[in-house]
Order: structure tokens, then sequence, then C-alpha cells
């Protein structure tokens, strides 16, 4: 009963999500196929601020899957691991050093365009090592909400 009501509950807010949450996902694997199957029937714009175990997400998913959502058995598989890795809870929340990180490392873990990464980066060879959130929102050419939305995957 309790996993029926929390899957009830995702599934009303992730269709009455505030435009506010919107956002992109960061690149890799899933991401395509998160978005084709899951936006067959919702938004998924609240899925950045969500943060579930790997087994939470996978109950998510097939009960999806069991309520009708087209998508393979690969395909599903590919979802969870997606959403593990980007949204996990805890520690299965890889994160990034933005103090030693390359402008490539930036831009595939934390879902910067390169220009963004690249100014991250310059920005730290002009003026030393980030110590929060706050200093890498004020870099130049670097979209606040998007660091805002990192911040759980980044580290000093």
């Amino acid at each position: 009963m309790q996993k029926v009501a929390r899957i009830s509950a995702l599934i009303v807010s992730l269709s009455l999500a505030p435009a506010a949450w919107a956002q992109d996902f960061p690149p890799g694997e899933g991401r395509d196929t998160l978005k084709k199957v899951c936006t067959q029937c919702h938004d998924i714009d609240s899925v950045p601020r969500l943060r579930y175990s790997r087994s939470d997400w996978a109950n998510l998913v097939f009960s999806m899957k069991d309520m009708g959502a087209d998508a393979t058995g690969a395909e599903l598989d590919q979802i969870i691991d997606y959403l593990a890795k980007n949204f996990g809870k805890g520690d299965e929340v890889k994160k990034t050093n933005v103090n030693s990180a390359s402008a490539k490392e930036i831009e595939e873990a934390l879902g910067f365009t390169t220009k963004e990464s690249e100014a991250i980066v310059l920005y730290r060879m002009k003026n030393g090592n980030y110590k929060d959130i706050d200093t890498m929102k004020k870099v130049d050419g670097v979209d606040a909400s998007k660091v805002q939305s990192a911040k759980d995957k980044i580290e000093f």
C-alpha cells in the first residue's frame, strides 16, 4: 500500500511539476531513452530534484511499465541506470571535483555546455580553486541555474 501511495504521489508531482524545475538532463547513455519513453505519458521535469536509491528507481520504472509504458527490457534497464547514476540517493551520485576536473570532464559529468565548462576551468585558473557553489554561480558565461541543479554532484 505504501509503495502504491509513493508511486501515485510521484505521478502527480511529475504531471504538476513547476516550470522552474525544467532543466537539461546530464548527457549520458539513457537520457534520450528516458525522454522518449517517459514523456509519452507525463512531464519529467521534476526528476532532477528526486533522489531515489537504485532499487526505488527500478520499482518506479517497472511500475510505469506495468501501467503501459512502451519500452523494451533493455530500454528500462538503460533508464534505471541513467536515473541511478544521475539522480541517485547518497553515495550513488558520483561527484566531480571542479577544482581538478578538465573542461571535458565537467561537461560530461555535470551537463554544462562546452563553453560553460571551459569558462569554469578558465575562472579557476585565473582566480584559484572554487570554495563554494555561490562562486561558481558568478562565473561569466555559466548558467547559474545549471550550477544550482548540479550542486549535489559537485565537490571542491
